[in-house]
């Protein structure tokens, strides 16, 4: 498995997509029951006006995506901005084995040194806007089994699952 400070990484998507990130769907939905039901509270018209107000985005014509990652050893992200696309960002971190706190995502500085480490800790999580200086990544650390979350955005491209 080639790691290139990407998730895709080989940068094409071909060598790791598949394995290590699932994004659910209208196709996936059905294998995933309770990950369909926070699609659907995520997408209701309550949900996305309480979000909307707390990150001072309009939600209301965007779509929600829900992704599950597991991150293996080797596994680092380079430092980047989300694309102004992601209207909002999020992971909840799920620490099945008991894996090092420090395996939660690095926030930086504009000139690139860790500002602050969101502790992986199971249940516990963090949500941001993209801005120009949202820097964020995963510095190279080791993973003993598997770094697993779950990633939510709200988006402006379209996927399944449209907004209420």
């Amino acid at each position: 498995v080639i790691f290139d400070g990407t998730r895709a990484g080989d940068k094409t998507g071909k060598d790791l997509l598949g394995k290590l990130r699932v994004f659910i769907n209208k196709d996936n939905c059905d294998d995933f029951p309770e990950l369909n039901k926070l699609v659907q509270e995520m997408r209701s018209r309550e949900c996305t006006e309480i979000i909307s107000q707390m990150i001072g985005r309009d939600l209301s014509n965007s779509f929600v995506r829900l992704e599950v990652i597991a991150d293996k050893d080797g596994f680092w992200l380079e430092p980047h901005c989300d694309i102004k696309e992601k209207l909002m960002s999020s992971i909840l971190f799920v620490n099945r084995y008991g894996e090092n706190e420090n395996l939660g995502t690095d926030f930086y500085t504009p000139d690139m040194k860790v500002a602050k480490t969101i502790p992986y800790k199971n249940n516990y999580g963090y949500i941001f806007t993209a801005e120009k200086d949202s820097w964020h990544g995963l510095e190279k650390k080791k993973i003993r089994k598997e770094r697993r979350c779950l990633q939510l955005n709200y988006v402006t491209f379209e996927t399944d699952w449209l907004v209420k």
